[in-house]
């Protein structure tokens, strides 16, 4: 794997940072992460504070898979490949699906 960028922008309304971590797999396929840490659910202050992930797999230039999660779980550069494929640090596949 080779990293082609990671870095850190700011969420204008809350000033949380957006982290990006970005790069092009041995076949050519790029991989986009990007995560924030403590943020409200609905952007009102009396929200519970969240973690919001998201991946995109862009292939010959056209986004193949995209998909976005939300979490109480810290998400950071370390754990967000491993949280995006839906496992834990242990190697268990952990999944809960909540419809609001």
């Amino acid at each position: 794997m080779i990293l082609n960028s990671c870095s850190n922008v700011y969420l204008h309304s809350n000033h949380a940072k957006i982290n990006i971590l970005e790069f092009d797999d041995q076949k050519g396929h790029r991989h986009r992460y990007e995560w924030f840490n403590g943020v409200p659910l609905n952007g009102s202050k009396q929200a519970d504070n969240v973690n919001f992930f998201e991946y995109t797999a862009i292939v010959d230039g056209k986004v193949s898979f995209y998909g976005s999660w939300v979490t109480d779980i810290p998400v950071d550069q370390v754990n967000v490949q491993m949280r995006v494929k839906g496992c834990t640090p242990d190697g268990k596949l952990k999944t809960k699906i909540s419809i609001l």
